[in-house]
């Protein structure tokens, strides 16, 4: 069975990545180990990937419209939007068995039995204790460590996570990719018959008060290509754009005029979609009314029908009995 381990980093966090892939090369050995450099990679120097433990991945080789995702998102919700993507490239090589590790993770020698404990399971959750006790829903399991195997569920619940991470319409429900990944995680073992939970006293890699350190280099996808400071309103704005503008941008980060001054195209658009609504609602009605003209007409001579069939009766009858008398008499 081939089995996989990877992080996924930026360039101020990309020391920490480099120290658990060294780390967990020892302490798994039978696996192969890649880190997602989720930056341009020509910008930060890395160590020669020959001389080191994993192979380097960027996310041009996990979709085509990376960029767009790394507009859309702050830093943490882009790292984290590339990770179903990046299960779903390891599968599609051939690995039955892939890990994941947030980079700040730290390892001891405990860690070797993570591959004893996902042997003979399809997925690996470690259980949120503390968040357990403020959830009255579905148990929540820690996001900095997922074991996933090639399974049937296991690709559904990807192609859904992936559809969601694309979509800016989802922060709708969700604040942060974290609670929709907390959210996707509780369904596991509904959907997965082999899950294996364990417990943080069974590793001692995470402390609930742990933050992610940063790195002296600043993460590049903070500023335009001319280097001005993107705002959250821009990211909001593009975010708010209609579907169809967003595809004419191929690289946001190089488009800051026109994403500056998309609220006034933006409500162009929308009056535009109002009449084509409005247009709409006049044409159903239009077509309604007609239904109801015609179905009056339509009861309107059936009733003169049966009105005038019964008022001409007696003379009708009055005129077969005189053509039957003359008949007679003749």
């Amino acid at each position: 069975m081939k089995r996989a381990v990877f992080t996924i980093c930026a360039s101020n966090n990309l020391s920490e990545a480099l120290n658990l892939l060294n780390s967990l090369s020892d302490a798994l050995p039978a696996y192969d180990f890649f880190l997602l450099f989720a930056e341009d990679v020509e910008k930060v120097k890395i160590n020669d990937p020959l001389d080191s433990p994993f192979k380097l991945l960027t996310p041009s080789v996990l979709l085509n419209q990376w960029k767009t995702l790394a507009f859309q998102y702050e830093k943490e919700d882009f790292l984290r939007a590339l990770k179903p993507f990046m299960f779903e490239d390891l599968f599609r090589k051939g690995y039955e068995s892939v890990l994941y590790f947030d980079s700040w993770v730290k390892t001891d020698p405990s860690f070797k039995k993570v591959d004893a404990y996902f042997e003979a399971h399809e997925v690996l959750l470690i259980s949120n204790e503390a968040a357990k006790t403020f959830s009255g829903q579905n148990e929540l399991f820690r996001s900095e460590f997922l074991g996933l195997k090639d399974t049937n569920p296991v690709r559904t619940l990807l192609s859904h996570w992936q559809q969601l991470a694309l979509k800016p319409e989802f922060s709708k429900k969700y604040s942060t990719l974290k609670e929709l990944e907390e959210y996707l995680l509780s369904a596991l073992p509904a959907i997965c018959e082999k899950v294996n939970i364990i417990h943080l006293g069974d590793f001692e890699i995470f402390s609930p008060a742990k933050n992610p350190s940063q790195g002296p280099l600043e993460y590049a996808f903070s500023r335009y290509e001319d280097g001005e400071k993107i705002q959250l309103s821009d990211r909001r704005k593009y975010l708010s754009m209609h579907p169809l503008q967003r595809k004419q941008i191929e690289n946001p980060f190089n488009s800051k005029e026109s994403i500056r001054e998309i609220k006034h195209a933006f409500a162009f658009l929308e009056e535009v979609n109002l009449v084509l609504q409005q247009y709409n609602i006049r044409n159903d009605l239009q077509l309604a009314l007609e239904k109801v003209r015609a179905e009056k007409a339509e009861l309107q001579n059936s009733f003169s029908l049966k009105v005038g069939l019964w008022v001409t009766y007696p003379l009708r009858k009055a005129r077969q009995i005189i053509k039957q008398f003359f008949k007679r008499n003749l």
